[in-house]
């Protein structure tokens, strides 16, 4: 068993490298957002003195809560183990605060802190987190707002076509204004699936409680495998009437940067929780005064 706590990371250098965009075969709409062209990403890469490295996503936008708040920490904290640096890079982002990009900087710099420390061990990432499951189960996302119907046809199959079992498609088209048309896409799709696929939607935040009564009415809950963020994500009493209300089970937790609201989300009934392990703060549940949520 590994343990990350007494792990020294004597940090030499941290390259950010921002890979050529790739064009996307549709340009993908959702809500709010969109259409996207292109696909992009960017890779941090911590170096130890030793040569040694750990990688993983980030947003190199926000460089400089990164040079203000992390890298002076990473840079001169030798021979600290990681149960005493973690604690300083989390509350060095105190000021930027603890829900926005400074949160999910952190937690991309603490899983390349992992990375690191699985690759020195020669092991993959998630055997050094304890895992010993080698599978994953999967859904297929896509069903952009900007989609025709022949659009979705055609990724409706190459998921059915490729034994995904679960297709998720956005609605709430030109910021929740279309619902008429949401609905008519997703009574296509549950032709096109039929029994042999199940089907999710996610809103992006964009519509009223009533917005999706509406909807419910017109597809039916029992169809549904999940609602994702059907209403705004900060409105946790609206949150808890809707869950109240409908049997489908909701689902939150993709904008959160903060393992701390997820007791809130739960007790306001939502039952399909999506945490982003690059953007909660950190990889590791922590407890007590030392090492904080």
């Amino acid at each position: 068993m590994y343990d990350i706590d007494i792990e020294i990371f004597n940090i030499k250098r941290i390259t950010i490298r921002v890979l050529e965009q790739v064009a996307v075969v549709t340009p993908f709409q959702d809500a709010t957002m969109g259409p996207f062209p292109y696909f992009g990403i960017s890779i941090i890469t911590i170096e130890d003195e030793d040569g040694n490295v750990g990688e993983a996503p980030v947003y190199n936008s926000y460089m400089n809560i990164l040079e203000t708040c992390l890298f002076p920490i990473l840079f001169h904290c030798n021979d600290m183990p990681y149960k005493e640096l973690y604690p300083k890079l989390y509350w060095a982002i105190r000021n930027e605060g603890f829900k926005g990009a400074a949160a999910a900087l952190l937690g991309q710099v603490d899983m390349a802190l992992y990375d690191l420390a699985a690759r020195r061990k020669k092991v993959p990432l998630y055997r050094y987190i304890g895992s010993s499951q080698n599978d994953v189960k999967i859904y297929g996302s896509g069903g952009g707002t900007n989609y025709t119907f022949d659009q979705l046809e055609t990724e409706v199959n190459i998921f059915m076509n490729a034994g995904v079992d679960c297709y998720k498609m956005k609605v709430g088209k030109d910021f929740g204004t279309k619902i008429n048309e949401d609905i008519e896409r997703v009574r296509l799709v549950q032709q096109l699936v039929g029994s042999k696929m199940k089907i999710a939607v996610d809103v992006n935040q964009i519509w009223t409680c009533n917005d999706v009564f509406k909807f419910i009415d017109a597809i039916g809950e029992e169809s549904l495998c999940w609602l994702e963020e059907p209403i705004h994500s900060a409105s946790y009493d609206q949150i808890e009437l809707l869950c109240k209300k409908i049997s489908v089970p909701v689902a939150y937790g993709e904008s959160e940067r903060t393992s701390k609201i997820f007791p809130t989300l739960v007790n306001s009934g939502v039952r399909h929780l999506q945490p982003v392990p690059t953007q909660l703060g950190g990889m590791k549940r922590m407890d007590g005064n030392k090492r904080p949520l």
